[in-house]
Parts: C-alpha cells; sequence; structure tokens
C-alpha cells in the first residue's frame, strides 16, 4: 500500500496500525480491514482516490460544521494492491 500526497498539505494515517508510513508504502495482509484518516492542513475541500486492485472509487472530504474543516475517514478492505492519491481537485488525483 502506498499513498501520494503532498505532505505539506495533508497528513495520511491509520488508527488501525500508527506506525505505518503512507508516503513509504507498507504492506498489509489481503483481506485485511483497515480504517484511514486524511486531513488537510489548509482546512480546504480535496479528494481521496483509492485504487483496490482494478477498482477505482473517489471520495470527496466531509465537511465538519463543528469544525469548520474538512476531513475524510473510512474502513477499506485490502482486496488487492493499494494506491492512495490525495490532492484538491478530482482530476489531480486520478488514476
Amino acid at each position: 500500500m502506498k499513498a501520494y500526497f503532498d505532505d505539506n498539505n495533508y497528513d495520511v494515517s491509520s488508527s488501525t496500525n500508527y506506525d505505518w508510513d503512507f508516503a513509504e508504502g507498507f504492506t498489509i495482509d489481503r483481506g485485511a480491514t483497515f480504517y484511514m484518516d486524511v486531513y488537510n492542513y489548509t482546512g480546504e475541500m480535496f479528494y481521496v482516490g483509492v485504487k483496490i486492485g482494478d477498482s477505482v472509487t473517489v471520495y470527496p472530504a466531509d465537511f465538519d460544521d463543528m469544525m469548520g474543516e474538512y476531513s475524510f475517514g473510512r474502513a477499506l478492505v485490502a482486496d488487492g494492491d493499494i494506491v492512495i492519491k490525495v490532492g484538491a481537485t478530482e482530476e489531480e488525483i486520478a488514476f
């Protein structure tokens, strides 16, 4: 698993394993469920592209009215090789 993102703008992490380094990449067991979080340091809207095997899904960040910021969190299943892209626009994260 590997994530592509600007670490000056975004933090990509997992509460499943706090030691995982998404920028460097790591291995996860096939079929394992993990939780992924993305935070935007600038507070602006962003998108998360997730490619698992051949399946690609683009998720818009969620806006929290109470906090006034965007974030992303989702449980995912590692059913294949995983590539994650985080960016300000859908075009920026295209596969």
